[in-house]
């Protein structure tokens, strides 16, 4: 302290003593879950810097691995053996592993169905009774169910049986959605101009998740070119039936109609298709995959004035267009991996 002003200073002393490296990984009692996989989950190599935060992230990860494959129960006991002689404590860590017993899927109670039948929730299951509990299948059900969009609420709550064998058993609480919906409203685009659209649903025929579906719109075309003197009102209107759980297999069918006219560059093209779907989840895929066989008819009618079709061969008529196919879709929506 300086007594002619007050200030005082603070003098802080540190010794660092020696620092500690990582040896060795010792892996005892562990029996679901190989060496080589334990030895994957830890982070470090011979020679890294060590310290205690490493392994409570370690614990957490191993854990995690267990409890994928059903051991909800286990206990990772961790021992360090250091060697003090040395420039550098050279850290041994020994994990010794008690797995315990392994969990179960038990049974599936649903509840808050009011006209849904319970096989549209039974058959979106990952899981069933008796298999190898793992947290993962209980949140992609939760994901499928929700996917359905017949419920505006799920909630998926454990309840664990402990005896000779862990028993985790699910209730399912659904709050249903309204099956019928119908939207509509006027809108405006710089290609289009002023439109008006209106869409109708509904989703959960006789309570098997069967739907049906409508769209019509109309536009005024804006940046069109008249023919004649006359001007192309843009319309749309499409109507389709859904079917899911074909063969009762996770397959779904989709049957759609379609009118379109639209004015296209110095023509108008006028159409009408009919397309069916056969498509495909494939569960274990992440983000959400499709496989989807189609198949579509269409009719379309070209009009342009007599200088436009000589310049571009444009017959009169209707084309005649088949289109047979497999297309895969990936929906990366709400996936942030």
């Amino acid at each position: 302290k300086n007594p002619a002003t007050g200030e005082v200073k603070l003098v802080f002393v540190v010794r660092e003593g020696k620092k500690r490296v990582f040896q060795e990984l010792v892996i005892r009692g562990n029996r679901a879950v190989s060496s080589e996989r334990v030895e994957d989950t830890f982070p470090l190599d011979t020679g890294d810097d060590f310290n205690r935060q490493v392994l409570l992230d370690f614990d957490k990860q191993l854990k995690a691995v267990y409890r994928q494959r059903g051991y909800l129960h286990v206990n990772v006991g961790v021992e360090l053996q250091q060697n003090l002689s040395l420039r550098d404590i050279e850290t041994k860590v020994v994990l010794q592993i008690d797995e315990n017993q392994k969990s179960r899927f038990g049974e599936v109670f649903i509840k808050g169905l009011i006209k849904t039948d319970p096989v549209v929730i039974q058959r979106e299951m990952r899981f069933k009774t008796g298999d190898d509990y793992n947290p993962d299948l209980v949140e992609e059900s939760r994901q499928a169910l929700a996917d359905l969009g017949l419920f505006s609420s799920i909630s998926m709550v454990p309840s664990e049986t402990v005896g000779q064998e862990s028993v985790i058993s699910y209730s399912i609480l659904v709050r249903e959605s309204r099956s019928g919906t119908i939207s509509f409203g006027p809108g405006w685009s710089r290609e289009e101009g002023l439109r008006f659209s209106v869409e109708s649903s509904y989703n959960n025929i006789g309570g098997t998740g069967r739907k049906v579906f409508s769209k019509g719109t109309l536009n005024e075309e804006r940046d069109q070119t008249s023919l004649g003197g006359k001007s192309l009102l843009g319309r749309y209107a499409g109507i389709g039936y859904f079917e899911p759980w074909l063969f009762e297999l996770p397959i779904d069918g989709t049957l759609a109609f379609n009118y379109k006219a639209e004015a296209r560059d110095n023509l108008w093209e006028i159409s009408r298709s009919a397309e069916a779907i056969i498509s495909h989840r494939v569960r274990k895929l992440k983000p959400k995959t499709l496989i989807e066989g189609f198949t579509l008819y269409k009719e379309a009618r070209e009009e342009a004035e007599g200088s436009v079709k000589d310049a571009t061969l444009i017959d009169s008529g209707n084309l005649q267009i088949r289109e047979v196919g497999v297309r895969h879709i990936t929906d990366g929506r709400n996936n942030l991996a």
